[in-house]
């Protein structure tokens, strides 16, 4: 089900945390990026911001202290974790670090939070299957670069799209 704004606040006023993925959400992934970059000093840092910044910047002004970052983060080499924490101080300041989870790479999101009843929006949907298996609300970002196969629209999750906010 594509939520607009409206539906999701009212997913989202009952949901005890919400939590945002970065990469593809948050940080428009480098889709066209050579691997090796993935691993240099300020990739991450230099990530531009995509779409789901406004989602994120319309949601912290009525529900700022139910929302987290929870992300992934390369642990081969030390400057994803700052990077990205240089990232969110960059464009979401308002974030606090105790708001700012990070998942090392390969590992469910849900190992590391109790997803109960919390919301998560996110672009992979294999952490939204997960998610959901663990009692939390999946809710798919649709970017314009995933959802090919569409496994998550087929198995009727919640979707909202970048086009929400163009």
């Amino acid at each position: 089900m594509e939520l607009t704004l409206k539906n999701l606040e009212e997913i989202v006023k009952n949901a005890p945390k919400i939590y945002f993925d970065m990469d593809g959400v948050l940080a428009k992934w480098q889709i066209d990026a050579k691997f090796e970059e993935i691993f240099e000093p300020n990739y991450f840092k230099n990530l531009p911001k995509w779409n789901g910044y406004h989602l994120l910047k319309e949601l912290l002004k009525k529900y700022k202290n139910k929302i987290y970052i929870l992300s992934a983060y390369l642990t081969d080499v030390p400057y994803p974790l700052e990077d990205k924490n240089s990232w969110l101080n960059k464009f979401f300041p308002e974030i606090e670090k105790t708001h700012r989870i990070f998942v090392p790479y390969g590992h469910d999101k849900n190992d590391f939070v109790d997803a109960k009843d919390c919301i998560l929006i996110d672009d992979f949907s294999k952490n939204l299957f997960s998610w959901e298996e663990s009692g939390g609300i999946g809710i798919k970002y649709i970017n314009g670069i995933n959802s090919n196969n569409n496994s998550w629209i087929n198995h009727g999750g919640y979707t909202i799209s970048y086009k929400l906010f163009e």
